[in-house]
């Protein structure tokens, strides 16, 4: 019997990130949604760290992330 490839139990926040964009084919994806999409996942990977793991992200995590960015100057007043 033929062994099925063992499956990741997680990905980090960094390598999500290369894959999803690397995902998106040339021409399907508005460029103003493609620029609005990496910004978040640049603040995602720079306050969270792109080495962090999604399995271990919790609901307190998550909840300090957004946090950070309510706290954040982002001259929108």
């Amino acid at each position: 019997l033929a062994q099925e490839p063992a499956q990741e139990t997680s990905i980090a926040i960094g390598k999500l990130y290369d894959e999803y964009t690397a995902s998106i084919p040339p021409g399907s994806v508005e460029q103003s949604t493609l620029l609005t999409t990496r910004i978040h996942l640049n603040h995602l990977a720079r306050l969270l760290g792109t080495n962090t793991q999604l399995s271990i992200l919790t609901n307190e995590k998550i909840q300090g992330y957004v946090n950070q960015r309510l706290r954040e100057d982002n001259g929108r007043g």
